[in-house]
């Protein structure tokens, strides 16, 4: 089957009239089109072929998440270019056949067309453990025997039983993506760019549907979906001014947009419990934009630029009933289709100048209006989990939108050839409508020193700080819906944000690079009591490159980067216990990552043979603390372990070249992956069935091993 698919994918390649090419730069920086006197070559290519072999112990899917590496006969690279005075045609075709190969191809006439066409497939190989007791009938309707449910009906110590009949399935899903881009010259100073690029998303995807808040389920959700987007864009320039404008579409179908699933502890429905769920999955919807783009140089060596684009979002798909359950009567709907709809107006103006040699000026303003117009949903009572009709506190839907205002300017100062001073001013105001802030202002310092340009030495160091405020806060809103009043949004809260980095390079022969990197940087929350106060960063790392002699050379480099945050909390049920400060607690977390490289090339080890040695580390901690107040009245909390994962990846390279045309290849790869993580390890998940609490896939973290290697031949032309 595999074989098949690619011949006709090939075929088709060969066939087809619009063809992949590298992107052209606006017509402005183009001289007047010219062919080239004498190409490189009239022909090149390279085909690169041979045998793959593994041997995983541990997780083949984890091994092989976003790749596809089964062993057979591999088509690794297929690449070929062919010029002529007045055209040229290339074509790219790599890992042909499995489920991440991808084909490209183009062609350019010079000066006057280009057309591209490229083929991409992205898997996504979640699960080999999956396992699951519901049985799909129709998309997106999952279904367990009723005598099942029958004989489990309010006995929920033996949900254990249900697996008794689990089936084992792969969990997998894939992108296909089509793109096709065109451009063709309609005049020495216009060109007209065109673009269509489709992508499908197919397979399956672990999915929590559960009832109330009692017992959970994990379902494989059936993917089916395509996102189709169109553009197209007239754009005209001179040696001193540009402008551009263009419309883009974007189309979104979702063929599953709802679930249901069964319960297995309840056949028939009742008014305290469901024989069902339902849930609502991505509606379908579609997104316009109109923009316009100018340019222009000014005296004084300065030039000024805008960008204005109006979007329309609309989503009108039919909305479900309040509830599956047949025991409860559902509340009519207000309206039986979302009708939603988003007007999105978005701006861009800027200003460039360098009025003397030593000093460059820049500002820059920017607008993103989010007016959400979707009419507000009145809904006076709804049904609570398919168990109970409530009445909704607020009885109406409330449609968030907002307005982002960004202004920026800075300055660059160069008293010395090779010594510049920088500074800049950042401003920040954004508009709410239904959040708890209606306004957060923020201002944002920058200063910086730059020393380049000496050969042996660079130099840049640089501070930032900035302070977010808000206003219009109500605490009434937060105890309308019975939150505490003094928590706050860590996205729109006050905050105070300090950063510094510097980078150094050093050469102090031509050979031999150095370069070293350090950050700091932290976030505090003044005004917050509930919620994330504060959090901390530091970084550093160091990296080497050396050129030996012959082309041989060698580099590696460290980093660690540390995160810390503390968040606040209080474990308190309406009453008196929902004010008593002994029952705050918090949550002090780090996180540590380390990362290694390492890799030699030596391109001649032995007359016609060269090798690549590689090898990539990469390692984290992180830690949860629970920490109570002096006077708390709580249990003291068990502590969970930390969280630890390595991946270790070595790579070793072997060519050798038999002729000028034939080489052979050798490849070896060695990947290793540990994790230790409480939530998805095998000793949490491996039962599936937790008694009185849910019954899961088995989706879970597996540690694995794996040996890949190659055998290649490799012929050019």
């Amino acid at each position: 089957m595999r074989t098949h698919a690619t011949l006709l994918t090939f075929l088709a390649l060969l066939g087809s009239s619009v063809v992949v090419a590298q992107s052209t730069p606006p017509a402005q920086e183009r001289a007047a089109p010219q062919a080239p006197a004498t190409p490189v070559s009239p022909r090149v290519g390279r085909v690169d072929f041979g045998i793959r072999v593994n041997s995983v112990e541990g997780d083949p899917a984890r091994f092989q998440e976003y790749r596809d590496l089964r062993d057979g006969l591999v088509l690794d690279q297929l690449r070929y270019v062919r010029e002529r005075e007045r055209w040229a045609f290339d074509a790219v075709f790599d890992h042909v056949g499995y489920r991440d190969q991808r084909y490209r191809a183009g062609f350019e006439q010079f000066g006057r067309l280009e057309a591209s066409f490229e083929w991409n497939q992205i898997p996504w190989f979640q699960s080999v453990d999956t396992r699951t007791a519901w049985t799909e009938e129709g998309e997106g309707v999952f279904r367990v025997p009723d005598a099942l449910q029958a004989g489990l009906q309010g006995q929920a110590a033996a949900l254990p039983a249900v697996m008794t009949i689990a089936r084992q399935l792969d969990t997998r899903m894939r992108r296909d993506i089509a793109d096709v881009k065109f451009q063709y010259t309609m005049g020495r100073n216009t060109d007209w760019r065109a673009n269509v690029r489709s992508t499908r998303r197919s397979g399956e995807q672990p999915w929590g549907a559960g009832f109330a808040f009692a017992f959970t389920t994990e379902q494989a959700l059936p993917i089916d979906q395509r996102t189709n987007e169109v553009g197209t864009a007239v754009e005209w320039a001179n040696g001193r001014a540009l402008a551009r404008i263009a419309y883009d579409g974007s189309f979104f179908a979702n063929d599953v947009q709802s679930i249901v699933w069964d319960n297995p502890l309840r056949l028939v429905d009742i008014s305290t419990d469901t024989s069902q769920g339902r849930m609502s999955i991505w509606p379908s919807s579609t997104a316009h934009t109109v923009s316009g783009m100018g340019s222009i140089r000014l005296p004084g060596r300065s030039r000024a630029h805008a960008y204005v684009s109006i979007g329309a979002w609309n989503q009108d798909e039919p909305l479900l009933p309040h509830t599956i359950n047949t025991a409860i009567p559902s509340p009519p709907l207000s309206r039986t289709s979302a009708e939603a709809e988003a007007r999105i107006v978005s701006t861009n103006l800027g200003f460039t100048s360098r009025p003397v040699s030593s000093l460059w000026l820049n500002a820059r303003y920017r607008l993103y209006d989010f007016d959400n117009r979707t009419p507000p949903f009145l809904q006076p009572t709804y049904v609570r989990a398919d168990v109970a009709l409530a009445d909704s506190v607020l009885g109406t839907s409330e449609p968030f939108g907002y307005t982002r205002n960004f202004l920026d300017v800075d300055a660059s100062y160069t008293p010395l050839p090779y010594l510049a001073f920088r500074a800049g001013y950042g401003l920040e105001h954004d508009d709410r409508s239904f959040r708890f802030l209606e306004r957060t202002t923020e201002h944002v310092v920058r200063t910086s020193i730059d020393s380049t340009g000496m050969g042996w030495l660079t130099v840049r160091a640089q501070y930032e700080y900035g302070r977010r405020t808000g206003e219009g806060f109500d605490e009434q809103a937060l105890s309308d819906i019975s939150e505490q009043v003094s928590l706050r949004q860590f996205d729109i809260s006050d905050r105070t944000r300090k950063r510094f980095s510097t980078v150094v390079q050093v050469m102090p022969v031509s050979e031999l690079g150095i370069t070293a990197t350090v950050g700091v940087g932290s976030d505090d929350r003044p005004d917050n009591f509930f919620g994330l106060l504060d959090n901390n960063h530091h970084f550093y790392t160091i990296a080497l490159d050396y050129a030996v002699t012959d082309g041989v050379a060698v580099g590696g480099s460290y980093g660690r980067e540390q995160y810390d945050t503390l968040q606040r909390s209080r474990q308190a049920n309406p009453g008196v216990q929902f004010n008593d400060p002994t029952r705050d607690w918090f949550t002090d977390m780090d996180e540590q990552a380390d990362t290694i490289t390492a890799n030699v090339e030596v391109p001649t080890l032995a007359p016609r043979t060269s090798v690549r040695v590689a090898y990539d580390y990469s390692g984290s901690r992180s830690r949860y603390l629970y920490v109570l107040t002096p006077d708390t009245t709580l249990s003291a909390p068990e502590q969970l372990p930390p969280v630890k994962n390595t991946l270790h990846h070595g790579q070793a390279d072997l060519v050798y070249d038999l002729t000028q045309r034939v080489a052979l290849g050798f490849s070896y790869w060695f990947d290793s992956y540990r994790v230790d993580d409480f939530a998805q390890e095998p000793s949490t998940l491996e039962p599936l069935a937790f008694a009185g609490s849910g019954l899961f896939l088995g989706y879970m973290l597996r540690p694995y091993t794996a040996h890949t290697g190659w055998v290649r031949l490799i012929y050019r032309w």
